[in-house]
């Protein structure tokens, strides 16, 4: 059955089971789930089946991510809406701006092989020739995880910097969604992706899911 919004792409990337880092509540999986089924529902989203793909937490490897990335770069078109939902571990050594996205295999001594770097992941959003690209991270400071977020050490740093998330809004036709700024403290990881949830499940197919989210 082909959907309301044919021309809409999604991946929905959720990580509660880290094998290094401290885990994360599993409601986050839970909710991402319920994302996926919002965005497929022919009564809510419309989206193809088929184009909304899940990677939740061992399908979530830093190859895999990167993989999928690469396969909406191929298969997305010039009028396409591209949704890029992440739920899990954002981290910044130290006093560091840079930030790096932690799949599941994230291990602190081997940064660079074990994350998604910002500007890795800003390359990747760059290859996409949609006509429109959001991102949803839910990757901060979270009140209601209390250390749960702190990923290695009590004094690295959650979250995403805002040097990142400037990073990853360069450039035409994107729109960043961030759970909270890098100074702030967040809601915790249930009822921020519920509520993100929420605004899915209220788009129609005609408004489509940027304008659920604006």
């Amino acid at each position: 059955m082909t959907g309301a919004l044919a021309n809409a792409r999604a991946l929905i990337i959720a990580i509660s089971a880290y094998r290094s880092a401290r885990p994360l509540p599993e409601a986050i999986i839970h909710d991402a789930k319920d994302v996926a089924a919002i965005l497929r529902s022919p009564e809510r989203c419309g989206y193809d089946a088929d184009k909304v793909r899940t990677l939740l937490d061992g399908q979530a490897t830093r190859a895999t991510i990167l993989f999928e990335l690469a396969e909406l770069a191929r298969l997305a078109r010039p009028d396409d809406t591209v949704c890029i939902y992440f739920s899990g571990q954002g981290w910044r050594a130290g006093g560091s701006e840079d930030s790096v996205l932690m799949p599941v295999e994230a291990d602190r001594h081997d940064i660079a092989a074990t994350t998604l770097a910002a500007a890795d992941l800003s390359d990747a959003l760059h290859a996409i020739k949609a006509a429109l690209v959001i991102v949803i991270l839910d990757a901060c400071h979270c009140g209601g995880a209390g250390t749960l977020k702190q990923a290695f050490a009590e004094n690295d740093k959650a979250g995403f910097s805002d040097k990142s998330i400037t990073l990853l809004a360069n450039g035409t036709g994107r729109a960043i969604f961030a759970s909270s700024r890098a100074d702030e403290t967040s809601l915790g990881p249930t009822l921020i992706q519920s509520q993100n949830a929420r605004a899915v499940a209220r788009a129609t197919p005609e408004r489509k899911l940027a304008a659920s989210l604006s």
